[in-house]
């Protein structure tokens, strides 16, 4: 009884670990090293949000523009809300950089105008937010994806080495990535609504657009 014990607790296990190890050679090269490789798009990303170039916006309450767009009213008067936005500059837009927003402490939520070029977007936010993206006739569009890969989570570039021909004086990593969106819009000009969870840790955070390619 104590022999068959010990091929069971023993022996068996030790025999699947070295049938792995042996068959690891054999895999293909791809499962071996590419698997786990971050995306281009991320890796665009991540160094964006580790930039401190970049446009500040800085937004303010819906009211200050209208007393009455709050609530329901956001959703039926888009277009003069994404007007009064554009004319004060509060407006985000696809970048190779990012975009720092600042939210006032004491609002919740808050908008900015989202003007793209392509109908295909990722967004990167430095912070656990919620985002609505609202289109012209007041219907919120909805992520194709929320995902963070774990590629990207664990994703770093180390000091003193040579990434894409040139010397990384500071590491570049992807843990100022809290929020991802996958987005297919129908149309150029949207409302971006950002709202504050028991999550969010800032009133200001990176804003990173990139078309997904």
């Amino acid at each position: 009884m104590m022999y068959i014990n010990f091929v069971k607790k023993v022996f068996i296990p030790m025999i699947c670990i070295l049938v792995l190890i042996g068959c690891e050679k054999y895999l293909p090269k791809a499962y071996q090293e590419e698997e786990f490789a971050i995306s281009a798009l991320d890796d665009k990303a991540c160094e964006c949000l580790n930039e401190s170039l970049g446009d500040t916006i800085y937004t303010s309450a819906l009211t200050n523009f209208d007393t009455s767009w709050v609530g329901s009213a956001i959703y039926a008067n888009v277009e003069e809300i994404l007007d009064s936005l554009e004319a004060n500059k509060i407006k985000v837009t696809e970048s190779d950089t990012s975009f720092t927003i600042v939210i006032p402490e004491d609002i919740d939520s808050n908008c900015v105008s989202l003007i793209t070029e392509s109908d295909e977007l990722v967004l990167y936010l430095s912070d656990f937010v919620e985002v609505n993206i609202i289109n012209t006739a007041g219907t919120i569009v909805d992520p194709e994806s929320k995902a963070i890969s774990l590629e990207t989570i664990y994703y770093a570039v180390s000091p003193d080495t040579i990434y894409q021909d040139t010397l990384v004086t500071d590491i570049i990593d992807c843990s100022k990535l809290k929020t991802r969106l996958v987005y297919k819009l129908s149309e150029n000009r949207n409302l971006m609504q950002i709202i504050k969870t028991d999550k969010t840790m800032s009133n200001t955070f990176r804003l990173v657009i990139l078309q997904n390619r």
